[in-house]
């Protein structure tokens, strides 16, 4: 259930939760927890945070974290590297930050096809822990979430119990509030990759951020960064492109990146997007090549 706050009904949730964070348009929500506790989860853009709440009784984390950078499933393994040529080799060692997950502290967030959450995690070394412990989810696992936060024994705490409580994942079983029987998505094995994927695969790079510089290409008509080079443009250009695309459809950063995926999920490859015209998904989706270009050449 999702309670969207309002100028109503913001101060009976400030009393009711026991907190000052609450701001006009924040999203709560609502899960039945465990021991007929009620838990309400509130994400914003630097700061999540989860409410236990038995009986009037408050029991609230919360925790600033910051999105480092997305993955796939292929980022969990050097072997793409070491089959590359030594100019692609020396390319991904170049932009390392961008293909290589980093060896440090932080929370990780392993989603399936459909972004349901499959599992979350803490790590001191996040590159070790998902080297030998993502796999337990490799049939699921599709992209991972890594968040950053201050490195203290208290955060470290604090920010698991946040991430978790806050996401509702499927397979967590410790530091859990929530009741797990009130979960209604089951995350999605996958066996197969579309060809969009595989040329992602091949690049080391994750498919939406593939689909993200197809359209950049497009639109400024610039091929500077194609290929390998793809990871520098990841670096140089794709944060400022996915705001610039947010600006002319009105709309999220969050939401691009939403919309980018959903694409990916439903396509075999770019060339093919002629084929959902008539879909839903494909109409609404502001990637899609005829709603992007009436939004930048008109």
């Amino acid at each position: 259930m999702e309670i969207i706050i309002n100028e109503s009904n913001r101060e009976t949730w400030k009393g009711t939760l026991k907190t000052d964070i609450l701001e006009i348009g924040d999203k709560l929500i609502k899960k039945k927890g465990i021991h007929n506790s009620i838990i309400y989860s509130l994400i914003k853009e630097d700061v999540i945070s989860f409410f236990q709440v038995i009986n009037n009784h408050v029991r609230s984390f919360q925790v600033n974290y910051k999105l480092f950078r997305e993955y796939s499933l292929w980022h969990l393994s050097e072997a793409f590297v070491a089959k590359s040529t030594r100019l692609r080799k020396k390319m991904f060692e170049s932009d390392d930050y961008v293909t290589a997950i980093p060896h440090k502290t932080g929370v990780y967030v392993i989603y399936d096809k459909n972004d349901t959450i499959v599992y979350v995690g803490h790590a001191h070394d996040l590159k070790d822990r998902l080297d030998k412990y993502a796999h337990t989810y490799t049939d699921y696992c599709y992209r991972i979430q890594v968040y950053f936060y201050e490195n203290d024994y208290e955060s470290e705490h604090i920010a698991e119990t946040c991430f978790i409580n806050a996401l509702f994942p499927y397979f967590n079983v410790q530091k859990v509030y929530y009741d797990k029987s009130s979960l209604t998505k089951i995350p999605m094995k996958f066996t197969t990759l579309s060809s969009l994927e595989e040329d992602a695969k091949e690049l080391r790079v994750t498919p939406w951020d593939l689909l993200l510089h197809d359209r950049w290409r497009m639109i400024n008509e610039d091929d500077s960064y194609d290929g390998v080079y793809i990871v520098s443009w990841i670096r140089d250009k794709k944060d400022d492109w996915i705001k610039e695309i947010a600006e002319k459809f009105d709309t999220t950063s969050e939401n691009i990146l939403l919309h980018a995926r959903t694409f990916v999920r439903n396509v075999n490859k770019i060339e093919d997007e002629e084929n959902h015209i008539n879909d839903d998904w494909y109409d609404e989706n502001p990637l899609a090549a005829y709603n992007i270009q009436e939004k930048f050449w008109d």
